[in-house]
């Protein structure tokens, strides 16, 4: 498990956490919003997990999606332009031009873009301390699970991806520091990353619905009075199209996660409101492609859940804890398929809808952050006729009502196989359809998630 390499990750990740890496830290501090979709920071919307009084855990089913990661090569293209305009809008400021703070234009004039193609979709030090402390927290809470006399009964999977190797080594090393060496990892591309293996999958990346619904939102009322309000923040006479602006944010998004707690640069180009509007269009994009709002995503997080319901299993021969690491795309399958964060209506691209207006449905900085995580736990509870088992599902360590067990936070274990029952029949969880399908009406799109 690379253990040298892991120390010494380890020793920086401390004194990241000590000390201060952001320079642009300013004693001057405005409000921080901090939810950005996919790329939230895992603290910012995490939660703690509870101890169940009377229930003992037996056995753990765990999905991790990767920590805070680095840009794809194809973003930082598009970011190394952000330069440019950086000069330009100050060139507007010296002029007369243009409505930021002096704050705002020493952030401004003081940024770069410093990010080297090597480091490409690698883990940040802000990712891996995020599942280094999940790895303690489960530790804390399920130790007997986790006792290092048990880990020939611990399941190790992952992706191919590097983020995914250097995410499982993080977190293994909060949950058994130096004895993690002695696990074995498996990368299983076909369980864990199934997009991949399905090209029908892939050919609906065209999804005219998907595509409809993000045209109706750049046409609405909100964006045009967003793209207004920006172009003349920032000195420009509508010359800043919508996709320039979306660049702005997402790189707001990214410095928000690896300076967590710290005021980024490009956030200041945008109000609280418009952050917002931004983070809805990201709800709605990965509603339609990936979400509740493509009929085939249950068909692919299907066969997860049948994993998830075979190991959780009180035989003394199966392991104690499955562990696997992969990418927001399987985390959105999970949801799916397990029916969590359903809104009651499709989410439309011709408005804005906003979280409490949804019930805060599919509002993926909850859902999918940067080291998301979807974990099932078997429990042996007392009760009245004895010892009864239950399954308890936390996403992100919340304790959330399993929609198959009348919303109860804990399910008898037959019962929870019987609600999903139906899912898991091999009639309907296969992959015929990966190579048999039409793209006719499909609701799909890409696979190719970069922030995956």
């Amino acid at each position: 498990m690379k253990l040298i390499v892991s120390c010494i990750v380890l020793i920086i990740v401390f004194i990241y956490a000590e000390g201060n890496f952001h320079t642009g830290k300013l004693e001057q501090r405005e409000s921080l919003y901090q939810l950005f979709s996919t790329a939230t920071a895992y603290d910012a919307v995490r939660g703690k997990i509870k101890k169940i009084d009377d229930c003992k855990p037996k056995t753990m089913w765990a999905f991790f999606r990767h920590g805070t990661r680095y840009p794809h090569v194809r973003e930082m293209v598009r970011y190394r332009k952000l330069e440019d305009l950086r000069d330009r809008i100050i060139s507007n400021h010296a002029s007369g031009n243009g409505r930021l703070n002096q704050f705002q234009l020493y952030l401004l004039h003081d940024w770069s873009f410093n990010i080297t193609d090597d480091q490409n979709m690698h883990l940040t030090l802000s990712g891996y301390k995020e599942l280094y402390d999940l790895g303690k927290r489960l530790k804390k809470r399920f130790s007997h699970i986790f006792d290092k006399k048990h880990l020939e009964s611990i399941n190790v999977k992952r992706t191919s991806a590097e983020r995914t190797d250097e995410s499982e080594e993080a977190l293994l090393q909060g949950l058994f520091g130096s004895y993690s060496s002695y696990l074995n990892d498996n990368i299983d591309d076909n369980l864990l990353k199934n997009t991949k293996q399905c090209p029908f999958w892939k050919t609906t990346t065209e999804s005219p619905t998907l595509k409809k619904h993000i045209k109706d939102f750049e046409n609405s009322s909100e964006a045009a009075i967003l793209l207004h309000n920006v172009n003349n923040r920032l000195g420009f006479t509508d010359e800043l199209t919508f996709e320039t602006v979306k660049d702005m944010y997402d790189i707001c998004a990214f410095e928000n996660s690896w300076y967590h707690g710290e005021y980024s640069t490009w956030c200041g180009v945008f109000s609280t409101k418009e952050l917002q509007l931004m983070e809805y269009l990201e709800d709605l994009t990965y509603y339609w492609k990936s979400g509740y709002g493509n009929k085939y995503t249950s068909k692919l997080g299907c066969q997860l859940v049948q994993d998830m319901i075979e190991k959780l299993n009180l035989s003394e021969y199966l392991p104690k804890a499955n562990t696997y690491f992969a990418h927001s795309s399987g985390i959105r399958e999970l949801l799916v398929s397990l029916g969590i964060g359903r809104c009651q209506e499709d989410l439309p691209g011709n408005r804005y809808v906003s979280p409490s207006e949804r019930d805060n449905c599919w509002r993926t900085s909850y859902l999918t952050p940067f080291s998301a995580n979807i974990i099932s736990v078997l429990y042996s509870c007392k009760t009245k006729t004895g010892k009864q088992p239950k399954v308890g599902v936390y996403v992100n360590e919340k304790l959330v009502e399993i929609p198959h067990c009348n919303g109860e936070e804990l399910c008898d274990l037959e019962t929870f196989k019987a609600g999903y029952s139906s899912l898991v029949d091999q009639s309907y969880c296969n992959r015929e359809f990966c190579f048999t399908g039409s793209t006719t009406g499909s609701t799909s799109s890409a696979n190719n998630d970069n922030d995956d």
